[in-house]
C-alpha cells in the first residue's frame, strides 16, 4: 500500500489542504460533498463526478449541501469518518485520502504510508467548533478543548509508534504564503504542479478568531501544546 493521509482535527484546515491537492494535480479520493447514511450492508458503488472519485455505499445515499463551513467542498469519504481507513478503501491504492485525526487509532495502520498533518492554532479551531458545530459543543467547550488536544496527541502518537513518515502542514503558512507551503509539500509528496493548488487558497480562509472563554489552565494547555507542534514542525 502507499496511502498518503491528509489528518487533523475537524476544522483545522484539512479540506482545504486536500482542494489544494486536487488543483495541484495529485490523484486524490473523496466527495466534494459527502454521502450523509452508511448501510452496513449496502453494495459498494464507484463514480467519477465532475473530476474526482466518489465511493456511493448505496444508490438512495444522498450527498451534504454545500455549507458556509465549507463552501469549496470537504473532500473526503463518509466510510472513512465513520470508521477509519480499512482494507476495503485499498482500490484507492496510491491516492490521497483524507482521514481526520480521530480516526487514526482506528484505521488499519498497514494502508498509511505517510501523513500531513495539518497544524492550526487549536483555539481557533475551538472557535469555529462553536461557529459551525454549536448544537453539539455549546455548552462543552471545556471538554471540547480537551478533545482536541487529547486527539492530536493520540493520533500524532499512533503514527509515530508505527513508523508512519509525517509531514506537518501549518495552516497559517499555507495561507499566507501558499505557493510557497505548496511547492515544498509537492517536493515532499514527488509530484504536483503547485501554482495551481495556490490559487485555491483565497483571503476568505484567513479566519483567526479564538474562542477565549476557557478556564485559565485549559487555555495554557492548549496554547502549550500548539507551541510544541509548531516547534515541531519547524525543525523539520
Amino acid at each position: 500500500m502507499s496511502f498518503i493521509i491528509v489528518t487533523g482535527l475537524p476544522r483545522s484546515g484539512t479540506s482545504a489542504t486536500m482542494g489544494a491537492l486536487r488543483h495541484c494535480g495529485i490523484p486524490i479520493v473523496g466527495a466534494k460533498y459527502p454521502v450523509t447514511t452508511m448501510p452496513n450492508n449496502s453494495r459498494k458503488q464507484l463514480q467519477i463526478e465532475g473530476g474526482w472519485l466518489v465511493w456511493y455505499d448505496s444508490e438512495k445515499d444522498e450527498l451534504v449541501p454545500a455549507r458556509p463551513s465549507n463552501p469549496n467542498g470537504f473532500w473526503e469519504l463518509a466510510s472513512i469518518n465513520k470508521r477509519g481507513l480499512q482494507k476495503d478503501h485499498e482500490i484507492f491504492d496510491g491516492w490521497v485520502i483524507k482521514v481526520t485525526i480521530d480516526k487514526i487509532e482506528r484505521s488499519n495502520k498497514d494502508m498509511i504510508d505517510k501523513a500531513i498533518v495539518v497544524l492550526r492554532d487549536l483555539e481557533v479551531v475551538l472557535y469555529s467548533h462553536l461557529k459551525w458545530m454549536e448544537d453539539i459543543w455549546k455548552h462543552n467547550m471545556d471538554q471540547c478543548a480537551l478533545f482536541c488536544i487529547q486527539k492530536m496527541q493520540e493520533g500524532i502518537r499512533c503514527l509515530k509508534e508505527n513508523n508512519k513518515e509525517i509531514k506537518y502542514l501549518i495552516y497559517d503558512e499555507l495561507v499566507n504564503h501558499p505557493l510557497e507551503t505548496l511547492t515544498d509539500l509537492c517536493k515532499w509528496i514527488g509530484r504536483g504542479e503547485p501554482q495551481y493548488g495556490a490559487e485555491t487558497i483565497t483571503p476568505k480562509l484567513r479566519r483567526s478568531k479564538r474562542y477565549m472563554d476557557l478556564p485559565k489552565d485549559i487555555r495554557r494547555e492548549m496554547r502549550s501544546y500548539y507551541r510544541e507542534l509548531i516547534r515541531e514542525a519547524k525543525s523539520q
